[in-house]
């Protein structure tokens, strides 16, 4: 699983070098790469708490929180959330996704530059924006924290709204470094939504690259042939290798929260049974079940809540606050 992710993320791609400035907001910093095809340029956000929470040291490491955001938004939309993250005693960090923010090249309409760059890889290649491309970039953010002195490498948590949440999920089955894991309504089963007819709400959040796919396939409609051949050119061997079927379990026996609502039909609870499964079996196996939790709000169907914030502050801050 984890070699296919590698792959379909990595793309025989090198890492960028970066380098670090001052932002104008106090307490952040802002990466800055050379590489142009990891063109960040201004776009992550930075902020140390000014006075650490009680379990967090006064001195010396941090832990440290990765803020993903969703579909549409930007590291801005993030912002309350890191701020009260800092307030409670972490390095916080967020990142602008590609073709979102401040990754919106100029001149374009910042509603719609993401669905026509999803759109340009469907029909050109080689990019990969949807998720692929922007695990490439929290994996670099996970370097930089990583080589930072003032964060603890060993206590890197990671959540995220939505989009943010897929990202979450798929980064901390990939690279270890993610010692907690809290997405938010991300978590889902693309390969159970195909086999049930099930896909509808998941590709209403990104509609424009189905249309142009289906248009292009000489369909007269979006149907489930063409949500496959969409899925298979924006996500390489995804519903055979990395879907959340294989890649829940590669994250045992770290510390993982599912945080979704119980009517998000993009995120449908019986599309997560058999993933939850398999996941649970590998936390047993590894004598960790209690490091999977399963929260599923009642009544919540796709949409942010305060239930699902503070269930996901719970969890991070008890397994990277409270026991040290």
């Amino acid at each position: 699983m984890r070699a296919a992710l590698q792959d379909a993320v990595a793309r025989g791609r090198s890492k960028p070098e970066m380098e670090v400035r001052p932002a104008k907001h106090p307490g952040e910093d802002r990466i800055l790469q050379h590489n142009a095809s990891f063109a960040i340029r201004d776009s992550n956000m930075f902020a140390r708490p000014s006075h650490p929470g009680k379990h967090a040291p006064t001195d010396g490491p941090l832990p440290a929180v990765i803020y993903l955001h969703a579909t549409g938004g930007n590291m801005d939309q993030m912002r309350g959330r890191a701020e009260a993250g800092a307030r409670r005693g972490y390095l916080t960090a967020s990142i602008d996704c590609r073709y979102h923010g401040r990754r919106c090249p100029p001149g374009e309409d910042k509603r719609s530059c993401y669905e026509h760059a999803l759109v340009r890889a469907w029909r050109e290649g080689p990019e990969h924006p949807f998720l692929l491309d922007n695990v490439w970039d929290i994996i670099m953010l996970l370097d930089y924290l990583d080589a930072r002195p003032d964060v603890d490498s060993a206590r890197i948590g990671m959540t995220g709204l939505s989009l943010g949440g897929m990202h979450t999920w798929l980064a901390a089955a990939l690279d270890d470094r993610v010692a907690v894991a809290a997405p938010m309504i991300g978590v889902q089963c693309f390969g159970w939504a195909m086999a049930h007819d099930r896909w509808q709400a998941r590709i209403a959040s990104i509609p424009q690259v189905f249309a142009a796919a289906a248009k292009d396939l000489g369909c007269k409609a979006v149907d489930g042939s063409v949500v496959r051949r969409v899925w298979d050119c924006l996500m390489p061997s995804m519903l055979e290798s990395y879907d959340a079927t294989f890649s829940l379990a590669a994250i045992a026996p770290r510390p993982f929260l599912i945080a979704n609502g119980e009517l998000d039909p993009r995120c449908p609870i019986a599309g997560l049974e058999m993933p939850i499964m398999a996941a649970q079996q590998a936390y047993k196996a590894m004598g960790h079940p209690e490091n999977l939790k399963v929260h599923f709000e009642k009544g919540l169907a796709h949409a942010p809540s305060t239930g699902l914030d503070n269930a996901v502050n719970e969890w991070l801050d008890l397994h990277l606050l409270s026991t040290h």
